[in-house]
C-alpha cells in the first residue's frame, strides 16, 4: 500500500514538478538573457514570454505548476536579479506564483477547466489574460515600490503590464501551430455559444 502511494506521489507530483521546473527555468533564463535590452524598469521587461507559460503550466497542472514557478522565481531573484535579498526574493516568488494560480482558481469556478485546454475560447483567453496581467503587474510592482527598489510605481506598472500582455499574446500565437500539429481546435476559432435545449418533439394525438 505504501509502495503504491509513493509511486502515485512520484508520478503525479514529483515528476511533473521536475518537468515544469526544468522547462520554465529554460524559458525564464533564456528570455531574460535575450531580452536584456528590454529590461526598462526594475523587475519588468517590455516583452516577457514567461508570463504566458506561467499561466499555461498552471492551467495544465494546478498548484504543482505554481510551486515550480515560485521556485524558479526565487532562484533567479536570489542569485541574479536581487542578489541575497532574501525577504524581497521570497515576496516576489510568492506573488509570481500566486497571481496565475488565483487567476486559475477564479476561472476554475466559472468554467470546467480541462488539462487539454479545449475549454479555452478566444473570449476566455482575452479576459483571463487581462485579469492576470493586471493582477500580476500591480502586485509585483507594489512589492518593488514598497521595498524601495523602484520610485515610479505607475511607470513600472505600465511596462510590466505591457510585457505581460505581449508574453501572453506570443504564447497564444504559438498555440495555433501546436494545435494544428496535434489536430486540436485552437482557442482562436472557438466561440462561447449559449447552450440551448433541444425543442421537445410534438406528437399528434
Amino acid at each position: 500500500m505504501h509502495a503504491f502511494e509513493d509511486k502515485y506521489f512520484l508520478n503525479t507530483v514529483v515528476v511533473p514538478f521536475i518537468w515544469i521546473t526544468t522547462l520554465y527555468s529554460a524559458i525564464y533564463f533564456l528570455n531574460n538573457w535575450l531580452t536584456g535590452f528590454l529590461y526598462l524598469v526594475p523587475g519588468a521587461h517590455l516583452v516577457h514570454l514567461p508570463t504566458g507559460f506561467k499561466l499555461l503550466f498552471i492551467l495544465i497542472s494546478g498548484w504543482i505548476g505554481a510551486l515550480s514557478i515560485g521556485f524558479v522565481a526565487f532562484i533567479y531573484g536570489f542569485f541574479f536579479m536581487f542578489k541575497g535579498d532574501l525577504p524581497l526574493d521570497l515576496e516576489l516568488a510568492v506573488i509570481g506564483a500566486l497571481t496565475p494560480y488565483l487567476t486559475y482558481l477564479f476561472f476554475k469556478n466559472k468554467f470546467e477547466i480541462q488539462s487539454d485546454l479545449l475549454w479555452l475560447t478566444q473570449k476566455r483567453v482575452l479576459v483571463m489574460g487581462l485579469m492576470y496581467a493586471s493582477l500580476n503587474s500591480a502586485l509585483l510592482q507594489m512589492v518593488l515600490f514598497w521595498n524601495g527598489i523602484t520610485t515610479d510605481f505607475l511607470n513600472g506598472l505600465l511596462v510590466m503590464f505591457i510585457g505581460d500582455l505581449t508574453g501572453l499574446y506570443c504564447l497564444f500565437l504559438l498555440i495555433k501551430p501546436v494545435s494544428k500539429l496535434f489536430n486540436i481546435k485552437p482557442p482562436s476559432v472557438q466561440a462561447d455559444k449559449p447552450t440551448t435545449k433541444p425543442a421537445a418533439k410534438v406528437i399528434d394525438s
